[in-house]
């Protein structure tokens, strides 16, 4: 536990940065479309802004506990190394109206589940798209390297680094491309 501490706190300091992450407390993985939902409504318990309709006034504490109610818990990640399941949730409570329908920029491992989310509306992963986060998966659970899913195209074209040194990377890479085109049912 002490290491993970000290891990966090060396690599937030590292030149990306940490940023606020709301994760599910309850263990499960929680989905963008849960946490949308509840950014939303969390949100709609503020002052309305006159003339302005779809923006509120809140306070940063009665936010952030309505998300905690809701089985919400708020932590600092490194910003290149969000696993599936963080999300961002409004952080910047000067006093200004804030549009309650509007999240803000998320981590590409908020895309990983196909399905419904909100990224200017509903969508849903491509079978090949499918077939690379599930050898992702895979791969980084087999092989332990420190690799980092940036984006996978409709077409299946992934783009991953490595989240400091590259460990493992060639086991990582070599995995990939078996359980690609094992998936994709090519020999």
């Amino acid at each position: 536990m002490a290491a993970r501490v000290i891990w966090l706190i060396v690599s937030c300091l590292s030149l990306t940065g940490c940023a606020h992450y709301w994760y599910r407390a309850d263990g499960g993985q929680g989905t963008l479309a849960q946490f949308t939902k509840d950014h939303r409504e969390c949100l709609e318990t503020g002052t309305p802004v006159p003339n302005q309709p779809g923006y509120v006034l809140i306070e940063q504490s009665a936010f952030r506990n309505c998300l905690f109610l809701r089985g919400w818990r708020r932590e600092d990640r490194n910003k290149e190394m969000v696993p599936p399941g963080y999300f961002r949730g409004v952080e910047d409570f000067e006093l200004q109206a804030i549009a309650v329908d509007r999240l803000p920029a998320q981590p590409s491992s908020a895309y990983v589940q196909s399905g419904p989310a909100s990224r200017g509306g509903a969508f849903e992963n491509t079978p090949a798209q499918d077939r690379a986060w599930s050898a992702y998966r895979v791969c980084t659970a087999e092989t332990g390297a420190n690799a980092v899913m940036q984006r996978v195209e409709p077409d299946g074209r992934y783009f991953v680094r490595c989240s400091d040194r590259c460990t493992r990377w060639t086991e990582f890479t070599d995995c990939m491309r078996e359980k690609t085109r094992a998936l994709r049912g090519s020999p």
